[in-house]
């Protein structure tokens, strides 16, 4: 099972999106908050923007983006599945750019 840390600011609202698609698949993650004025250099070595919120996974790959966080959790742990598909495989709410993803909830 992959080792999963997602890292952000405590006020950081983008961040939210990633730990409810993490906390809705079960997956196991550690959740460790920086401050903004005070990145520490391990922060910056994985994040190639600088910026919050990002998934480490495994201590090799660095995600950053929510949506792509997102994405990338609903293809890797297929079950339960939080976005609709269509017939042909393909997201059938795809979002608009800038628009959240569609997520169902409990």
């Amino acid at each position: 099972m992959p080792k999963y840390l997602l890292v952000s600011f405590e006020t950081c609202p983008w961040v939210q999106r990633a730990a409810i698609v993490l906390r809705e698949k079960n997956i196991d993650f550690e959740f460790r908050h920086i401050t903004p004025d005070n990145r520490p250099d391990w922060f910056l070595a994985i994040s190639p923007h600088k910026k919050v919120p990002v998934l480490r996974v495994d201590d090799k790959v660095s995600l950053f983006e929510s949506n792509a966080i997102a994405e990338f959790l609903e293809e890797t742990t297929p079950a339960p599945r939080l976005k609709a598909r269509s017939v042909n495989g393909a997201y059938a709410n795809q979002p608009t750019a800038g628009a959240p993803p569609v997520i169902k909830l409990k």
